[in-house]
């Protein structure tokens, strides 16, 4: 019932989809230019909506929402794993959000469907996120001697 994705869902001049990979789905990974040109009709834009959460709360929210559920839907599988170490994936195939947006940006301009970012500008969501990554996984390390320290005080031998 949002209003913002109803105006871009209901908006003649817009072609609304949703990753997420359900059967009819087009498989980015695997298909061919014309496929994925062919996916957005004529003197329309592509509008792509990307669920931002887990896969549990990703599917929960598609099962609840008629409206992206009447969506297309685009999908794929990655030849690389996700790098995003803090959380455990429920697949090996299985991207973080900005992950899956960087190989669909990527996989566009591969294609020749759409040009990525000059000056190859949208890396910027993976540099980001590897820094995130790195962030945490040092003051988990920080928060983990932290801890063992405490223990060792609390329990003096």
């Amino acid at each position: 019932h949002n209003a913002e994705v109803n105006a871009l869902i209901a908006d003649p001049s817009l072609h609304a989809a949703v990753l997420y990979p359900g059967r009819q789905s087009l498989d980015l990974s695997r298909c061919t230019a014309k496929e994925a040109t062919d996916f957005t009709p004529s003197g329309k834009k592509l509008v792509i909506f990307v669920i931002d959460g887990t896969w549990d709360l990703a599917r929960g929210m598609i099962n609840r929402s008629t409206n992206l559920q009447a969506l297309p839907q685009l999908s794929f599988i990655p030849n690389t794993r996700s790098a995003y170490l803090i959380r455990q994936q429920p697949q090996a195939h299985c991207l973080s959000t900005l992950e899956a947006v960087h190989w669909m940006i990527d996989r566009f301009a591969d294609l020749g469907v759409y040009p990525a970012p000059p000056h190859n500008g949208h890396q910027s969501l993976i540099d980001v996120f590897q820094s995130m990554v790195r962030q945490q996984l040092e003051y988990g390390q920080r928060s983990l001697i932290r801890t063992e320290g405490l223990r060792v005080r609390q329990n003096p031998i």
